[in-house]
């Protein structure tokens, strides 16, 4: 049935209203539908990978001491205890040496004896006289009672002091020279060549002539049997210095090292011979030039340690060298290296930002009055591994190998290899493999 309302009458609830030709009716609604359930689109982004984040174990706080004094156990707040009375202790150590240091001062003043009747226009010349009065002569009287610790200690300190002064005057030049001649000295009694070699040349690039670091030098090349280097800074010696007795009597040793007296021997001078010029090949492209470093064994004595069989074809047994090796051009460009190479950058950005640092480095040391740097001085350093291949290789350079069956272990040589031993040498070998 179908009722007409009135506008404005109340509907009962609940209800339905439908308004059809200006009419409105009704029907009562015994059950209410339900909606139905909304299906949840999957999410597109994966959070697995997220699950975990923030949740640490107590391994990992552990490990960044991200723990509370609860969470240790009774092991490790012990360590705790006995790593504090470690550190209060030596605290106390540290106090102790510093009151008895105080008390030193107290009662002993500084000796200021050395300047009593001096006058020194500058600082530079009062700390050049100070560490010629104090740490050059405490270092000397330490070095004469065998305490090399405490000289070395002084000397350096004195070097230091000097170096400190930036802009240095002649006079503090001559006692550089004479503090690191002492520390070369020292060094020489520890057989620290090396350092004997590095103090030395700083000297004599000062002072080319003299007298004890040329003789010092060498000592040190004569320990590392460099023979020719040797030889030259005693001739140099004893042109300056020809009263220098022990100058001569090590010339004349490391002359018959050399087997050299100044003859000339089948159309060659003996220095020659004893730099260590040799052909390698039949062909003449491989030459041995100059020994840099003498191996194990008699300088004077050829390599023994290669085996016909080893370079046998088919043999059952093969020797493998490891070598450093860097290349060079005859126009003296570094071609290759196998102890490091510095990447260039890749970029036009990279370039120029390597390029305005190298522009402020270099107007720094202009103002610091230091020598300009190379341009490898500022590419990165990175490491490589030395060159290694069985001797015979077909795979490897003959020049290459020829060079190295003609040294022995530990040895360091310059060597000539033109292009024919180089990669026309294995082009035919890599062609068989389809290279």
């Amino acid at each position: 049935p179908v009722a007409a309302v009135a506008p404005g009458a109340d509907l009962p609830a609940p209800c339905a209203a439908v308004a059809s030709c200006g009419a409105v009716a009704s029907e009562r609604v015994r059950s209410e539908a339900k909606s139905p359930p909304v299906v949840r689109k999957p999410d597109r982004l994966d959070y697995s990978r997220f699950r975990g984040i923030g949740q640490e174990c107590r391994d990992e706080r552990m490990a960044v001491g991200d723990v509370t004094w609860e969470e240790l156990s009774k092991e490790e707040k012990a360590k705790v205890w006995e790593a504090e009375a470690q550190m209060e202790a030596l605290l106390e150590q540290k106090r102790r040496e510093e009151d008895d240091w105080r008390r030193q001062l107290k009662e002993k003043p500084a000796d200021l004896s050395w300047v009593q009747g001096r006058h020194f226009a500058s600082y530079e010349a009062f700390c050049v006289g100070r560490v010629e009065s104090t740490l050059k002569r405490s270092g000397t009287e330490a070095f004469q009672r065998g305490d090399l610790h405490k000289a070395q200690q002084d000397w350096e300190g004195g070097v230091a002091m000097l170096l400190a002064l930036g802009q240095l005057p002649p006079e503090a030049h001559t006692l550089l020279c004479v503090l690191r001649n002492n520390l070369a000295q020292l060094f020489i009694k520890r057989g620290e060549w090396n350092r004997v070699k590095e103090l030395t040349d700083k000297v004599l690039d000062r002072e080319p002539s003299n007298e004890k670091a040329l003789y010092r030098r060498a000592q040190a090349f004569f320990a590392y049997s460099l023979w020719d280097k040797c030889e030259k800074d005693l001739e140099l010696l004893l042109k300056h210095h020809p009263g220098n007795a022990d100058a001569s009597l090590m010339l004349q040793r490391v002359q018959r090292k050399l087997g050299k007296d100044r003859r000339q021997l089948g159309g060659r001078a003996v220095d020659d011979i004893a730099a260590g010029i040799e052909e390698l090949s039949k062909d003449g492209t491989v030459r041995k030039l100059r020994i840099e470093e003498y191996g194990e064994g008699d300088p004077d004595e050829p390599p023994r340690w290669l085996k016909e069989e080893w370079l046998a074809e088919g043999g059952r047994e093969k020797v493998v060298v490891t070598c450093q090796m860097i290349i060079w051009s005859h126009g003296g460009e570094e071609l290759y290296n196998s102890k490091e190479f510095r990447p260039f950058p890749e970029t036009k950005q990279a370039r120029d930002e390597l390029k305005e640092y190298m522009d402020m480095v270099n107007f720094l040391d202009q103002e610091a009055n230091k020598a300009p740097r190379l341009v490898g001085d500022f590419y990165r350093k990175v490491k490589k591994r030395p060159v290694r291949w069985y001797l015979g290789d077909p795979g490897m350079y003959r020049g290459f190998d020829y060079a190295a069956r003609s040294m022995k272990p530990g040895e360091r040589a310059l060597f000539e290899i033109d292009q024919p031993a180089l990669n026309p040498s294995v082009e035919r070998f890599y062609d068989k493999l389809g290279f």
